[in-house]
């Protein structure tokens, strides 16, 4: 689980404190497309119950309806179908064709796979041994900048390009320290 963001709500002494986290964890894709395969439109509503333990304060419960997971995947599915680009097994992207980067360059493997989001690259997995495994990063893993440039606004191949740049990179996390990789 990753913490997202920490808001303190009111704060009435140092003991009587509210605060709220966002979170967010990652499912893997078998997981995920088994339970979009418990949908069933004519049948009961089936859903995937969680509970996430905290450290301290209220536990919180909640679900996914399978209806939700579903629409998900489909749009998902949807979408890699529309864009014939799939990610290497390093940071970047590569032609299905040629497993090469566009202009034919392979890029430096640090070792994870990537999402583009509104915040930066969401790791989505980390390759064991490799130069990111070593450096400490982690699948949910929100990387907001590298080398003090924002990720967040660019688009696949721009933040691709940050993430494979020669050289040392300092790596900012949301959330968390700093990540080096040299």
């Amino acid at each position: 689980m990753t913490v997202i963001d920490r808001q303190v709500q009111t704060c009435i002494s140092a003991a009587d404190c509210i605060y709220t986290e966002q979170v967010g964890f990652t499912l893997s894709d078998e997981l995920t497309r088994a339970l979009a395969r418990l949908y069933d439109p004519k049948g009961s509503l089936a859903v995937w119950r969680f509970r996430l333990k905290a450290k301290s304060g209220e536990d919180y419960t909640d679900a996914f309806a399978a209806a939700e997971v579903a629409g998900i995947v489909k749009a998902v599915d949807d979408w890699r179908a529309r864009h014939p680009v799939t990610q290497s097994a390093g940071v970047g992207i590569s032609s299905p064709a040629t497993g090469m980067a566009p202009g034919g360059a392979v890029p430096q493997s640090l070792g994870v796979q990537f999402i583009p989001t509104q915040h930066g690259a969401v790791i989505v997995s980390v390759q064991p041994g490799s130069r990111a495994a070593a450096a400490g990063f982690v699948p949910g893993m929100i990387v907001t900048a590298v080398n003090g440039k924002v990720l967040a606004g660019l688009s696949l191949l721009a933040m691709r390009d940050e993430l494979t740049r020669q050289g040392h990179r300092t790596f900012s996390i949301m959330g968390k320290p700093d990540l080096s990789v040299p």
